[in-house]
């Protein structure tokens, strides 16, 4: 956010603290007015970053979601034939 700081501060000719002000306030506002989704994504390009970046983080985090996923239903699944196999042996 620094570089956007900077950048107000320059072309309005006004001092950091007021341009930090004034991005916060634009943040704010924007932040208020998008889906929750899209927090991540503004925060990712105020720090410096692209939306590729903020979006090969979230796929990245998707991923490890589902592969947790399918390893809890592996798991269930063989506790269930596991006690399947136990119910027709008795």
């Amino acid at each position: 956010m620094k570089e956007l700081i900077n950048e107000i501060s320059t072309k309005a000719g006004i001092s950091l603290e007021q341009a930090e002000k004034a991005a916060q306030t634009v943040t704010d506002y924007l932040k208020r007015h998008t889906p929750h989704l899209f927090h991540e994504q503004l925060d990712t390009l105020l720090a410096g970053g692209t939306l590729s970046d903020s979006f090969k983080n979230k796929l990245g985090s998707l991923k490890d979601d589902l592969e947790d996923a399918a390893r809890n239903i592996g798991k269930k699944a063989e506790e269930f034939a596991g006690d399947l196999k136990k119910k027709f042996s008795s």
